[in-house]
């Protein structure tokens, strides 16, 4: 008897499905929303603030060093900072398919956690303390996948299925940034093993990703919508159709980091970490 495998577009479906599960039912936007969010040139500013409340948009506005200093002298716990950045990293994904991994529940524990041990022995654990950290699926976390954008590597490690790695293996960039206190929280988009500055991720392909500001980050989506490719958005995770990943006052990025540029743009990170063998590939995102 011959066992079926699933095809690998029905693997990149699971994931796809996985990963929107993972979104908290409170921060799930109405489909009038989606609707609307198709259907805008710009996704910064007043339509992606709507989502969010005073408060949020208050933590947001800081930078990495003013939210450090701020959960230091307790003017934000770690707690408060964390879940404003997952809920916009959820409400980003949504309207924006920036993200390959969604880790809010790790980071909320983390973060829970960060704030018992500040009360307790009123020290911070380290320089980043509280800080959100977002990652390019490229760094390993425990407990989640690291596909690169590739449809193999999905519940594998680095397409291994040897169980005392799969899902158990921490980076060493990722075991300095927790013993510096920093938050992980999501994972974002990125080209098909990294081989690519136009973004193709087999994996997340039906997903749009647009540049928040107007421009567009993807090459099938400039046939419908005449603004300038700017280099992400189908990404190998995503399934079958063309992504809307739109560019900054038309201003062209070209890169493998552009899923963090969109975060970014959203002001839903304030620091993302990746690396690339392409000496531009993390430094045009930040035009954002």
């Amino acid at each position: 008897m011959q066992l079926r495998t699933p095809s690998w577009q029905a693997k990149a479906d699971a994931k796809v499905k996985d990963l929107q599960s993972k979104i908290p039912k409170e921060w799930v936007l109405q489909d009038v929303d989606l609707q609307k969010a198709k259907e805008q040139r710009t996704l910064t500013g007043s339509f992606m603030d709507q989502f969010l409340d005073k408060h949020e948009l208050e933590i947001l506005a800081n930078d990495s060093v003013q939210l450090v200093a701020s959960i230091q002298r307790r003017q934000y716990t770690a707690v408060e900072v964390v879940r404003s950045y997952c809920k916009a990293a959820a409400i980003a994904q949504q309207i924006n398919n920036c993200l390959h991994e969604i880790m809010f529940g790790l980071a909320m524990q983390t973060a829970r956690d960060l704030d018992r041990h500040y009360k307790e022995t009123g020290n911070v654990k380290g320089p980043l303390h509280g800080l959100p950290v977002s990652l390019k699926d490229q760094f390993h976390v425990e407990g989640y996948d690291t596909t690169m954008g590739y449809v193999g590597w999905i519940g594998t490690y680095e397409g291994s299925h040897d169980p005392n790695k799969v899902h158990k293996v921490n980076s060493q960039v990722v075991k300095e940034l927790l013993s510096l206190g920093a938050v992980l929280y999501c994972k974002v988009l990125l080209p098909l093993g990294l081989a690519s500055t136009q973004l193709v991720d087999i994996v997340f392909l039906d997903q749009p990703t647009a540049d928040p500001h107007g421009g567009l980050l993807s090459l099938a989506i400039i046939l419908e919508n005449l603004l300038l490719n700017c280099g992400s958005a189908q990404t190998g995770i995503d399934t079958l159709t063309p992504t809307r990943n739109r560019c900054p006052e038309g201003r062209e990025i070209l890169t493998s980091k552009a899923g963090e540029a969109a975060l970014q743009a959203l002001h839903a990170s304030s620091v993302g970490l990746g690396t690339d063998i392409g000496k531009f590939e993390q430094r045009k995102p930040t035009g954002l």
